[in-house]
């Protein structure tokens, strides 16, 4: 029961309930994606697409601001010498 509580009690704190008022085409688009199994439901649906939505935006957000500080200079010298793992696999 308490455990029960608790995760009502969550959901409630840390969730906006919001509405939405979509066109019956995308209504029943949407159904369909639940009845597959895509989803468990509508509101899941919309959280993953509001989610990626976000996600996208933030990428579209640091690669500007790259664009920006760095232009049209090629960077793949410094990358190619850096690397993800850095110096650790340089032969000398």
């Amino acid at each position: 029961m308490y455990c029960v509580m608790n995760t009502l009690l969550y959901t409630y704190v840390m969730t906006v309930p919001i509405s939405a008022r979509i066109d019956d085409k995308d209504a029943k688009a949407l159904d369909l994606l639940v009845d597959r199994g895509v989803f468990k439901s509508r509101a899941e649906a919309f959280r993953v697409s509001i989610a990626e939505k976000i996600a996208q935006e933030r990428e579209r957000v640091i690669a500007e601001s790259y664009e920006k500080a760095y232009g049209d200079d090629d960077q793949s010298d410094f990358i190619d010498g850096a690397g993800l793992l850095g110096d650790i696999f340089d032969e000398e």
